[in-house]
């Protein structure tokens, strides 16, 4: 045994451990991303160096013995600049979309290529849960919505972009009865970050089990969580505020809206026509949320009626979701006003006035209402963090890896993914929208931009963790956007690969025949099989291993479900 000393404190390990095992013994977390237990150390990403005391260089932990009598320091400022460095190295030549263009479009940040394959795939009642985890009315703003993710469909290149707005709507319209009590109800921000990135023990995790859908947690049907013991009052019953009211109640906040007019909904009921908006839809989604428990107050004005002062005392946080505002009408709510609307926080929507929100239109001028209806999500998460007693630090986004404009010979690469055929119209016309066939065929036009690993990168981890810039190393000519697509439905993206190794390891271990490895040297370097024969068949065996494995997207299902279908037993 031997016995040395990490971080000031003693541990004693067999001979032969390497300090990131001891470390893991005191439960000092180390980020790695070539490392996988059970298998020979790679050392080569570096992202695990620590000092040690008399060796003038720092180490690779995956790799350097446990000697007795060490001492190591796993996070100075040199160690956590190498780390970083070492991140942006392999960022320098990583070619990837986190997200897809059309997810970054959308004001609410919704992810619309999960959405998109639960349309492909007839699975409409999990289409309609991932859309109500970032958009509170989807049948309204799939009726009236702009359509800014549209505008950045790469589609668009090819021929014309996807019918985004009509797929969000075909979810909303025909999601089930049960299928709008499908929702991911307590993690809104776990699948883009949240308080656990600010936390500095997030570390840069090894490869983990298998998960549900395209990589998530299986989603559980919806009930709201038990009662909090905190209360909300909501001023306003448009987008915004319904919106905020439907996330708050999620988290089991008790709500109540407050609104001047006989019934909810703000300028969607006011100022859209019922062509446009029928009014049975709206008010089927204001009934879904009245379902939830909250608890509705008409014709009540505030500033008149009741004061904001009384609500602040009868409640544990306020949410000014009025719509524009003039100073005199700021003045009577008795808000501070600033130059284009109410005065608060632009990422956490707090006022100079404790306990108290604006959001939507009262905080400045809006176009759309999907970006009203981001608020009221984004604010709840904000409020929830006040209610709680934490740091009010906002809703976080996760950092996103972006390729830019594709060529037109790598717009034909990622197109082997799509059907080839025109864009969908609603053969019953617009009024009608979609049918099931309809929705799946036009579904099936989505050129899939996003990662299939996007959270579960650990390259991506390692960006967020170690606060390393995207481009800070890179220079000249990227490499080309490029999809490997075998027949057992393996995908292979050069341009994703960081080089670590973990495949050929994993196929060594094995002693997978005709197995992988390393071809050409430098920035032209990538993994291959022999000679003559496909990935398919050189990881015949192991090809599900060898996924988990890979700690970022470079190797992957071509089914997004199949993502950590197959695991290592020994992990």
């Amino acid at each position: 045994m031997h016995k040395l000393t990490i971080d000031g404190r003693a541990v004693e390990v067999a001979a032969g451990a390497t300090i990131l095992e001891a470390a893991h013994k005191l439960g000092i977390e180390i980020p790695t991303l070539c490392h996988l237990p059970g298998l020979p150390p790679g050392a080569s990403c570096m992202v695990c160096v620590v000092e040690v005391a008399g060796v003038n260089r720092l180490v690779p932990a995956c790799a350097y013995p446990a000697g007795a009598g060490l001492t190591v320091q796993t996070d100075t400022p040199a160690v956590r600049a190498a780390r970083r460095a070492a991140v942006e190295l392999l960022m320098s030549e990583h070619v990837g979309d986190c997200e897809g263009p059309c997810q970054r479009g959308c004001p609410a940040h919704m992810n619309i290529p999960l959405m998109i394959r639960q349309i492909a795939a007839d699975r409409h009642a999990e289409a309609l849960a991932t859309v109500r985890r970032d958009i509170a009315l989807p049948s309204v703003l799939g009726r009236i919505c702009p359509a800014p993710c549209e505008k950045v469909c790469r589609r668009a290149k090819l021929d014309r972009p996807l019918s985004i707005c009509l797929l969000k709507r075909f979810a909303g319209d025909h999601g089930g009865t049960g299928s709008a009590t499908q929702i991911w109800r307590d993690d809104l921000a776990t699948l883009r970050s949240s308080a656990s990135l600010r936390s500095t023990s997030r570390v840069v995790r090894e490869p983990t089990g298998a998960k549900g859908t395209d990589g998530t947690e299986p989603v559980p049907p919806e009930s709201v969580p038990p009662e909090s013991g905190r209360r909300v009052a909501i001023v306003g019953a448009g987008p915004a505020g319904l919106a905020a009211a439907f996330y708050l109640r999620l988290r089991g906040h008790a709500c109540d809206i407050f609104d001047d007019q006989t019934a909810p909904g703000g300028a969607l009921r006011e100022h859209l026509p019922a062509e446009r908006l029928p009014r049975d839809v709206l008010d089927r989604e204001i009934e879904h949320i009245r379902a939830l428990g909250v608890n509705f107050h008409k014709g009540v004005h505030i500033g008149r009626d009741r004061t904001l002062a009384s609500l602040r005392q009868s409640y544990d946080a306020v949410i000014l979701a009025v719509g524009t505002l003039d100073a005199a009408q700021a003045a009577l709510l008795g808000a501070p006003m600033a130059a284009r609307g109410l005065q608060a926080d632009m990422h956490t929507y707090l006022t100079p006035l404790p306990g108290v929100f604006a959001i939507g239109g009262a905080l400045r001028p809006l176009k759309m209402a999907v970006r009203a209806c981001a608020d009221g999500k984004e604010c709840a998460f904000a409020c929830d963090e006040f209610l709680k007693g934490a740091a009010v630090g906002g809703e976080l986004r996760r950092f996103n890896c972006i390729i830019g404009k594709l060529t037109e010979e790598e717009l034909r690469e990622v197109s082997k993914q799509a059907a080839d055929r025109a864009r969908v119209e609603p053969a019953a016309g617009l009024a009608d929208g979609f049918t099931a066939d309809e929705a799946r065929a036009e579904a099936e036009r989505c050129l899939h931009c996003d990662c299939r690993k996007s959270d579960d990168c650990r390259l991506r981890d390692a960006v967020e963790y170690l606060g390393a810039e995207h481009h800070r190393f890179a220079e000249g000519e990227r490499h080309p956007v490029e999809l490997l697509i075998q027949a057992n439905g393996l995908v292979f993206e050069p341009g994703k690969c960081i080089k670590c190794g973990l495949c050929v390891r994993v196929a060594q271990r094995h002693e997978q025949v005709p197995g992988i490895g390393f071809i050409r040297r430098g920035f032209q370097m990538r993994i291959s099989p022999p000679a003559g024969q496909t990935l398919a068949a050189a990881l015949a065996e192991t090809a599900g291993e060898v996924i988990a494995a890979c700690p970022t997207g470079a190797l992957a299902w071509e089914n997004h479900e199949q993502q950590g279908s197959v695991v290592n037993s020994e992990r």
